[in-house]
């Protein structure tokens, strides 16, 4: 009697758990108690100049920041969205309207924002190379799997794997539980067979 007991407790807790887009697992409740502070970090960072634009095709608008890649921190718009989740093995796409819950590591993996991306993975892009704001869905996937799975316009900076210090006030958003972001990428031949 007392083992079946505790394996129902240890199953109800089980299924209060929530993983984020990391792979890091929350209290349920405890994320859905933090989603209003948690969408307000969010909305600040969306607001900063470099995160206005998406971070793949620099389009600017009102759907130019409205996803996130959030093992990056890149702020991107609904067509490069799209294009990385055809890599859903490399990029963890993640909306930004408020319908879905964030974790404190999530938030925390946004504040070095489209800046930090440019910086790590497009210094040496020359600009022949970027992705116009036209682009087609082909051709932002293509873009999605040299930028961010091969790093083709990597600098000298340490490659990116974890978020940077927040440069927004979290204080709202518990952040010690957060685990550093992995990226990882297959070396698989993608493109094999195309």
């Amino acid at each position: 009697f007392g083992s079946s007991c505790l394996l129902l407790a240890l199953l109800a807790q089980l299924t209060n758990m929530w993983t984020s887009k990391l792979g890091n697992q929350y209290l349920k409740t405890e994320v859905e108690a933090q989603h209003q502070a948690n969408m307000l970090v969010l909305r600040k960072l969306r607001q900063r100049p470099d995160n206005r634009r998406c971070a793949d095709c620099g389009t600017t608008g009102a759907e130019a920041n409205a996803w996130a890649i959030v093992n990056f921190g890149a702020f991107v718009c609904t067509a490069c969205a799209s294009a990385h989740r055809v890599r859903a093995d490399v990029s963890k796409v993640k909306g930004l309207s408020g319908t879905y819950l964030w974790g404190a590591d999530e938030v925390s993996a946004m504040s070095g924002g489209n800046e930090h991306v440019d910086r790590s993975l497009m210094q040496n892009c020359a600009s022949a190379s970027r992705l116009a704001c036209g682009a087609s869905h082909q051709e932002r996937v293509v873009f999605v799997e040299r930028k961010y799975c091969q790093q083709l316009w990597k600098g000298d900076q340490t490659e990116l794997r974890s978020p940077v210090q927040p440069a927004v006030s979290v204080e709202a958003v518990s952040i010690a539980a957060a685990k550093p972001v992995a990226v990882g990428c297959t070396t698989d031949d993608w493109f094999e067979g195309w």
